[in-house]
């Protein structure tokens, strides 16, 4: 298969172990965004009708966005708040991340796709892309009708059920495996014959670390195992996953991952033994948690704090987690103090340097013949302001306006504009308690 332009790839392609289907339970486009968010990721498409015999519906799905957190790597949700909401606790919100962000990256999610598809015809690669009820075929060109007409393919429309099966006991009428497994992809590849799967990923610009990963290579372990667990249903031997962050063909990283069956079947046990602790209504151990998530979830799911509640007296059992505080809460004051101390050993040092550098922004210093220190003084700025009264005079109705909301405010409605009447930050000379600023960094000399 084509490899070019790749900028990661995980594992070789292996042979199919079984010969299973999905199964399709509905096309996406027949419901709002609202209905899919509520109702459908949660219980598929018959949950107006749940009977344990209709194929359409779930009891429980998990999804694919499920599968960093259950797999302890998410950044937006605990197991303990994915817990609440399989188990129904009316308190549980779904929640993540960025919901503009979120609605961003499906906006971009059709033209990210075909950007993916240019990109390997230019590499020489012959794909066919199933992509918004489409077929692209390998030139580029959508897949018509004898009458002219766009040729309707739903795969890539459909919410799928993992096919596989057991024998049916009296809970899993159905015989299903997986009777929790729902997924739906992005778009389906077709590349020498063999079937894939296309996971979109936008993120920002301005994301520097999170891009240098993507161009080094590396899928973050919440897609990953996002996509090793669609790859498993749809049961397909490999995923291109895409992520692009600006409009042109090099502000993008594309990575081939092929399936894994070690690495899936730890990602079913792990969601069979959670789905088990949801059907019998036991808590998962909170202590695997991020503990940052869980004081978010706990916050949203107890409300803020009320002066007017009455104060909990602690029980016995809690006396070492209250010591423990108490000893962690020491130990950050001791080590705030000496903090303290070392930035002033270091404030010291750069001022023996002051004189030396007078008004120079920048110094550097040869550390040794492969090594260059650069050092930085940055000079305390004030804050930049608007250019008032040019602007008045330009547009005087307008400044009308802005004072009522602010000319602070401006660059919500019009950025461009606000920019034009900037003016210049200056140093601030006024404000002693604002000190110059030395940054210090070690380079490797280039060869």
């Amino acid at each position: 298969m084509n490899t070019l332009k790749y900028t990661g790839i995980y594992g070789t392609l292996q042979k199919k172990r079984e010969k299973y289907q999905p199964i399709a339970i509905g096309d996406i486009r027949t419901i709002s965004d609202e209905e899919w968010a509520k109702h459908w990721r949660q219980h598929g498409s018959g949950w107006r009708d749940p009977r344990p015999e209709n194929i359409r519906y779930l009891k429980r799905a998990y999804g694919g966005s499920d599968m960093g957190t259950l797999m302890g790597v998410s950044h937006f949700k605990s197991r303990l708040e994915l817990y609440h909401q399989k188990a129904g606790f009316v308190n549980a919100i779904e929640r993540e991340g960025n919901a503009d962000a979120k609605e961003l990256g499906h906006l971009y999610e059709v033209p990210t796709a075909l950007k993916y598809h240019l990109i390997r015809r230019k590499n020489g690669a012959k794909v066919t892309l199933y992509l918004d009820g489409k077929t692209y075929l390998p030139d580029g060109s959508i897949k018509l009708n004898p009458d002219g007409t766009i040729h309707n393919t739903p795969l890539s429309m459909q919410m799928f059920r993992d096919g596989r099966m057991i024998t049916p006991t009296p809970d899993n009428v159905l015989g299903l495996k997986y009777p929790w497994a729902l997924v739906n992809c992005d778009a389906f590849i077709v590349e020498d014959g063999i079937e894939g799967i296309l996971e979109i990923k936008t993120t920002s610009p301005r994301n520097f670390s999170v891009i240098e990963d993507w161009k080094r290579g590396i899928v973050p372990q919440a897609y990953y195992y996002q996509i090793v667990y669609y790859m498993a249903v749809m049961n397909v031997m490999f995923c291109d996953i895409f992520c692009s962050w600006d409009q042109t063909l090099d502000g993008c990283a594309m990575i081939r991952v092929y399936r894994d069956y070690e690495v899936e079947e730890k990602l079913f046990a792990a969601i069979n033994e959670f789905d088990e602790y949801v059907e019998q209504m036991i808590e998962p151990d909170p202590s695997f948690d991020d503990p940052d998530l869980l004081l978010s979830h706990y916050y949203e799911l107890f409300g803020p704090a009320t002066e007017d509640a009455p104060f909990v007296e602690l029980p016995e059992k809690f006396r070492s987690v209250v010591v423990r505080a108490i000893d962690l809460d020491n130990q950050i004051k001791v080590a705030e103090e000496e903090v303290k101390k070392l930035e002033k050993q270091r404030s010291s040092i750069y001022a023996e340097l002051y004189p030396v550098y007078k008004n120079s922004t920048y110094g550097q210093f040869a550390l040794d013949e492969t090594h260059t220190v650069g050092i930085t003084l940055k000079t305390p700025m004030k804050r930049a302001k608007m250019d008032e009264e040019r602007f008045k005079k330009d547009y005087p109705q307008m400044y009308e306006a802005c004072k009522v909301f602010s000319c602070t405010e401006l660059g919500k409605v019009d950025a461009k504009l606000k920019k034009e009447y900037m003016l210049p930050a200056e140093p601030d000379t006024e404000d002693k308690t604002k000190l110059p600023s030395f940054t210090i960094k070690v380079k490797v000399a280039k060869k």
